[in-house]
């Protein structure tokens, strides 16, 4: 494992701290997102997030704090923001140390003095506590500026004179509501002080991630004054942003009671579990997964793709339930009934019940829970009243991408998988004649596969076929679920030759690459996936039995030390296609964390 503390050296290469992002989320969905020095370099970055049911995504309130310590007559900027141009404050060149082992806990030194900064969300609400403690002798002032956004993460803001900027006062601060229609956010401290009103805004606040990968990068923020305190030796000063309007006096015991509740992840397996932990969330009484941080309104394949490698290792299976008939209540006609959904989602539902049934072994509870719904969606799969879903008559499933519709291995895989994996669970329950239906209508989707998608000059499959029978030959990870799923659908014969293959051309130490070199794709698609990782080891322990471990555990261990250096480690989504393999997308994505998690359970059980 790599360091959990942060020397002065690291956090002065801006090169080097400004890439590592500090990332928690709650079991309500709010967000903690900045980066080691606490400058935000991503629009989504902001340090109380909240999710917004309106739009089915995160809304940033407190983008960050403008805070300074005043101390023999000269004033200590702690912050750092990007303008254009430049960076102000430079409140980095006063951090001494930086952990975020378990909480952040970051310690300036100022005029002589120490002054130790921890930040924590709370575990179920929606609330920060920022707290302030003085190792010295003599006295200082610190004075606090609120920066406030109030807005989705993924959209930015400009000067508006049509929302209210200044706040109102409550007990020990003020709350803050720009629009009647956006939550109220309390600003309060643990001990009297006073505040400020001074309403003003900040001008071409920057991005600079944002700005490198050609986003939006460039926003107007508002601060409606700022707290002024004295902060005696020994004192600790906590600063609460929260939706509620919180009793004050405890904010102490609430501290302390929150950071108890933080263990210190101590091995690279604490890192994956606490990763997984945090991409779940419940609100209102609904469960649900966190495909990416930031969190998107898109809902896809991947939230199902991910659940089994989040849930099932660490024995969470309560929850994975609890999830699952969250998502089961929106199925109709054999999909999700939404356009954001992918139309193969409901067949990566099927696959996330099968791999809890194959793990805990209860066949029967989950036919008496998922049953129906599992014969309906195959049901109308084969009727042909799937929404965006295509079925000939040999069984083949088409789909359409980019404005064509074609046939794609790795659907047809996962369609061939659903059927025998609802055949199996129905034979379980004495429901024979429909198992047997379904069985039969599967060995002639398994035979028009095989005859259509296997090429003799070469021991790969097919990536897709278009209506007019045209094969795509590009080498693509998804071709593996073919031989990796629990049905494979390909000759399994065969699988050793393709796994060769697809290990020559698309591996490599953090994923499979997206399409190989030298494919007419390449240019335009070839970024690394870490998702079919978990696929990859399955087929491994397939052909190569326990000297096939090793192979696996490769795979597992190819993340350690390289992206776990802070307080979320950052799996990303996708990562560049040559080295140095720079991560890209998501920092933090749940299928990424679900795989490799897989990975570590496959080897413990085989």
């Amino acid at each position: 494992m790599s360091v959990q503390s942060f020397e002065k050296s690291d956090i002065e290469n801006l090169d080097y701290s400004l890439k590592k992002d500090v990332i928690k989320n709650n079991l309500v969905g709010a967000t903690y997102a900045t980066t080691m020095v606490l400058c935000n370099t991503r629009s989504w970055h902001g340090l109380l997030s909240v999710y917004d049911k309106n739009t089915d995504a995160n809304m940033i309130l407190l983008s960050t704090l403008d805070d300074s310590v005043i101390c023999d007559n000269r004033t200590y900027y702690l912050s750092v923001r990007k303008y254009p141009a430049v960076f102000f404050p430079l409140g980095y060149q006063y951090i001494q140390t930086a952990n975020f082992n378990p909480i952040t806990r970051i310690e300036y030194s100022i005029g002589g003095r120490t002054l130790r900064k921890e930040m924590l969300l709370a575990t179920n609400e929606e609330t920060l506590l920022i707290k302030y403690t003085l190792d010295s002798n003599s006295p200082v002032r610190i004075q606090i500026r609120p920066i406030l956004a109030f807005r989705s993460a993924m959209s930015l803001r400009r000067l508006s004179r049509d929302i209210e900027i200044a706040g109102t006062p409550i007990e020990n601060g003020i709350a803050c509501c720009p629009h009647p229609d956006d939550p109220v956010l309390h600003l309060q401290t643990n001990i009297p002080c006073n505040f400020v009103n001074a309403p003003d805004w900040n001008y071409n606040i920057e991005y600079p991630v944002d700005q490198k990968e050609g986003k939006p990068y460039q926003e107007d923020l508002f601060m409606p004054g700022f707290f002024d305190v004295q902060l005696e030796p020994g004192t600790e000063f906590i600063l609460c942003a929260s939706t509620k309007n919180q009793e004050t006096k405890d904010f102490e015991s609430f501290f302390i009671a929150e950071s108890y509740t933080r263990p210190r992840r101590k091995t690279y397996e604490d890192y994956l579990l606490s990763a997984a932990e945090m991409m779940t969330r419940e609100v209102n009484g609904e469960c649900r997964t966190i495909e990416t941080m930031p969190q998107s309104s898109i809902t896809t394949k991947d939230s199902f793709g991910a659940l089994p490698g989040l849930m099932l290792p660490s024995g969470n299976y309560n929850q994975f339930l609890k999830i699952m008939k969250s998502y089961q209540k929106r199925i109709n006609n054999g999909a999700f009934g939404n356009n954001s959904y992918a139309p193969e989602a409901p067949l990566w539902f099927v696959w996330a019940l099968q791999q809890f049934v194959y793990q805990v072994g209860s066949y029967k509870d989950v036919y008496q829970s998922f049953g129906d719904t599992l014969s309906h969606i195959v049901t109308e799969g084969m009727n042909n009243h799937m929404q965006g879903f295509f079925v000939d008559e040999n069984g083949l499933v088409s789909i359409i991408r980019n404005g064509e519709r074609r046939y794609y291995a790795e659907i047809n895989a996962m369609w061939y998988n659903t059927l025998m994996f609802v055949a199996e669970l129905n034979s379980f329950n004495e429901n024979i004649e429909f198992s047997s239906a379904l069985n039969k209508y599967a060995r002639r989707l398994r035979l028009a596969f095989n005859t259509r998608f296997v090429s003799m000059s070469v021991n790969y499959l097919a990536n897709s076929i278009d209506t007019a029978d045209n094969k795509d030959m590009s080498c693509c990870p998804g071709q593996i679920l073919a031989y990796a799923l629990p049905y494979p659908i390909a000759d399994i014969e065969k699988m050793e030759a393709a796994l060769q293959v697809y290990e020559n051309r698309l591996l490599t130490p953090v994923g499979l690459r997206n399409s190989c070199k030298g494919d007419p794709m390449y240019e335009k698609n070839s970024d690394i996936t870490p998702f079919y990782l978990g696929f990859l080891a399955e087929i491994y322990l397939k052909v190569y039995g326990e000297s096939g471990m090793a192979k696996a555990e490769t795979l597992y261990r190819s993340f350690d030390t390289k992206l776990n250096e802070i307080q979320s480690p950052c799996f990303y989504e996708k990562f560049s296609a040559e080295p140095p393999y720079e991560g890209k997308g998501s920092p933090l994505c749940a299928v990424t964390i679900a795989a490799i998690n897989r990975i570590k359970m496959l080897i413990d059980q085989f």
